[in-house]
């Protein structure tokens, strides 16, 4: 293996380069610079992938599984041994 080669500039030099760049796109304009969307450009106002589909409020079971416990994993543990002390498993069907 060979020796990692050095880049020939710093972190600083790259983060000053990446800033002048910035700066030359910046205008003063700021949101004015931007045409309004009508015409034939006014489909492009709406998303039609954006709307929010009404679903089913999460239970606890759901935020358990998709988030984690929230005291962390050694509680979840205790938790999952004292249900399944417990022996109550309703809504749950074996077959």
């Amino acid at each position: 293996m060979g020796a990692t080669p050095t880049p020939g500039f710093t972190a600083d030099d790259l983060k000053n380069r990446y800033e002048r760049e910035r700066l030359k796109r910046l205008r003063t304009a700021g949101t004015y610079q931007y045409r309004e969307a009508k015409g034939a450009l006014a489909g492009f106002t709406s998303d039609p992938f954006s709307e929010a589909q009404p679903r089913a409020p999460f239970d606890r079971a759901h935020k358990l599984a998709t988030s984690g416990y929230p005291l962390g994993a050694v509680a979840y543990f205790d938790y999952i041994d004292d249900w399944r002390r417990r022996g109550v498993f309703e809504g749950l069907h074996f077959s």
